[in-house]
């Protein structure tokens, strides 16, 4: 009878564990840790932010650049990658570029940044960033306050619990 107590918690364990790398692998991957960071830190950011705009935006899965089309780990489309880009001084930089995971994420974190200088809210944050590549839609300005928000949320404190070393 011990054995069969034993050998049912030590199966538990083992499914718990494989519940926790399926999660943490499959829906809640990070990838390019150091990336994010570096500009983390740099732009002062929350690491955990960063990674849950990734998430939402590609889930980690870098997109290949077609002119006119959002590419990259955080999907810019060429005009504001230009003009984010020429912003932060890059020099010799094209909207292929965002193909670079270091780049993609260099100036999605620098435009994260500047959005939570202007606003204070994530609210705000969130709902300009919904706007970056089309800022005269205001349908998608309400639907980001009611989709947006709460899948950014959600993710930032799952990865405050998957990922605890992600902090700075």
């Amino acid at each position: 009878m011990k054995k069969n107590v034993i050998s049912i918690v030590a199966l538990l364990i083992i499914v718990m564990l494989g519940g926790v790398f399926t999660i943490r692998e499959m829906m809640f991957p990070i990838k390019y840790k150091d990336e994010i960071k570096k500009y983390s830190k740099e732009y002062r950011l929350d690491p955990y932010e960063v990674a849950a705009f990734i998430n939402f935006e590609t889930n980690f899965q870098n997109k290949k650049y077609e002119e006119n089309n959002t590419s990259g780990l955080m999907n810019f489309r060429d005009e504001k990658a230009i003009e984010v880009a020429k912003k932060m001084g890059l020099k010799d930089f094209k909207p292929k570029d965002l193909e670079i995971p270091e780049v993609a994420i260099n100036l999605g974190s620098y435009y994260l940044s500047k959005l939570k200088e202007e606003h204070s809210s994530l609210l705000k944050v969130v709902s300009e960033w919904a706007m970056r590549n089309n800022p005269e839609d205001e349908v998608m300005r309400e639907y980001s306050k009611k989709y947006y928000l709460p899948k950014i949320e959600k993710r930032i404190n799952i990865y405050k619990i998957l990922y605890p070393g992600l902090k700075l």
